[in-house]
């Protein structure tokens, strides 16, 4: 019989959900689509494509990018992503037509009525039939170069801004935030925070990758009419730190001199 793990003291198991874990660093078996989760900091870009090693290269590596990826290789799971995520680009494989096939009809209509703009991978000889572009925001020969397509992805999302988003319930790296609730979860396991130490984790996330200095959180957490000393923000930050401890890739880092800044993976 299998012995069930010990629960950390003050740590509880996330009830299961539709809304799942979310997180653009989870990487699900790429057949898979991930459910419903929480909004994403990041773009979500939903890839298609028939080669899983590919497409787990896709899963992989374009969250470095600050990107959130969902990844199907087949037209039944493209279909189930488009029903239960937004995305803001579409990467889909170009399907050969061979003869008016079902499955590449069944894609183009998916694709046709999709609201994102679509980033299509070719074939170099399907480029002279006009038809194997149709309406597609731009492409990539394959086989691809996950240089270049980053560079695509990051061009459609300048020239189709994402809509603004929900702000209630995020996910960043393996974190997902309930800034209602004052609830964090980190991979599955949930955390209560107090309201400034969520609003704190609020602002620090908002300000990704930057150097924001302690002046600055207190006068944005704490407001400008606060009499305290720049020491509550320390304070807090230890406390934000502990509760964080759980995570992988999501850190505060303090610079010397000047404040903290907010990592996810490094960046």
């Amino acid at each position: 019989m299998t012995a069930t793990p010990a629960r950390r003291p003050g740590v509880s198991s996330r009830p299961s959900s539709p809304q799942g874990q979310g997180g653009e660093h989870q990487h699900p078996d790429p057949e898979v689509p991930q459910p419903t989760a929480a909004p994403s900091l990041e773009p979500t870009v939903l890839a298609y494509f028939r080669d899983k090693t590919a497409l787990r290269a896709l899963v992989e590596g374009l969250p470095a990018h600050r990107l959130r990826v969902v990844g199907a290789s087949t037209l039944e799971g493209f279909e189930e992503a488009l029903r239960t995520q937004t995305p803001e680009v579409i990467l889909a494989e170009h399907l050969a037509s061979n003869g008016g096939s079902r499955v590449s009809r069944e894609l183009s209509t998916l694709l046709e009525q999709s609201q994102a703009p679509v980033i299509l991978l070719v074939e170099p000889d399907q480029l002279s039939r006009r038809s194997a572009i149709g309406q597609a925001a731009d492409f990539v020969l394959k086989p691809f170069n996950f240089t270049e397509v980053v560079a695509r992805i990051e061009r459609v999302l300048r020239q189709h801004p994402p809509k603004e988003r929900s702000m209630d319930r995020v996910v960043v790296g393996d974190l997902e935030l309930d800034l209602k609730g004052f609830k964090l979860w980190i991979n599955g396991a949930g955390l209560h925070l107090t309201y400034k130490e969520m609003e704190l984790l609020r602002f620090l996330v908002q300000n990704r990758g930057k150097v924001v200095t302690r002046s600055a959180i207190l006068n944005n957490v704490w407001g400008y009419q606060f009499s305290g000393s720049l020491r509550t923000v320390d304070v807090h930050v230890r406390r934000l730190r502990a509760k964080l401890a759980l995570s992988t890739v999501c850190a505060v880092e303090t610079v010397v001199n000047v404040g903290y800044k907010f990592v996810v993976g490094g960046s």
